[in-house]
C-alpha cells in the first residue's frame, strides 16, 4: 500500500501536533506522579486498610496502562506526521476525518476500520474509556 498524504493543511497539521505534544506532556506528567504517588504508598494498617490499598493500587495500575498506551499512540502519531502518513487509516489506506482526529489525534484508523475491528473483537485506538 502506498502512503499518501492526508490533505489536512499545514495549519491544520500544526495544530494536530500541538494537541498530540500538549497530551504527551500532560501523559508523561500523570504518569510520573503516578509512580511517585505508588513509591510513597503506606501499606500499614489492619486488614481492611491493606485491602483498600490493594483495590486503589489495582485500580492506579489499570490507569497508568492506559495512560501508558495512550502515551505510545501518541508517539506513533507524531512520527506518522513526520513521515507524511498521519490523517490514514492505517488498514484501508482512506482519510481519518478531521472530526475525529480532533476527537483523537492520536486514531489510527477511519472510523469504519475502527468499527469493524470492535466487532471482531480487537481492541484498537483503545484509550477512550476516561
Amino acid at each position: 500500500m502506498v502512503t499518501r498524504r492526508a490533505s489536512l493543511s499545514g495549519e491544520q497539521l500544526d495544530h494536530m501536533r500541538e494537541l498530540l505534544l500538549d497530551r504527551e506532556h500532560e501523559l508523561q506528567h500523570e504518569l510520573s506522579a503516578e509512580e511517585h504517588a505508588a513509591d510513597i504508598e503506606d501499606e500499614r494498617g489492619d486488614e481492611g486498610d491493606q485491602a483498600n490499598s490493594a483495590m486503589r493500587q489495582e485500580g492506579a495500575i489499570q490507569v497508568r496502562c492506559r495512560e501508558s498506551r495512550e502515551l505510545q499512540l501518541i508517539e506513533e502519531a507524531l512520527r506518522r506526521l513526520e513521515s507524511g502518513g498521519y490523517g490514514r487509516c492505517e488498514d484501508c489506506g482512506g482519510e481519518i476525518s478531521l472530526p475525529r482526529l480532533r476527537a483523537k489525534p492520536f486514531a489510527e484508523f477511519c472510523l469504519p476500520c475502527q468499527e469493524k475491528a470492535e466487532l471482531r473483537g480487537r481492541r484498537v485506538d483503545a484509550p477512550d474509556d476516561d
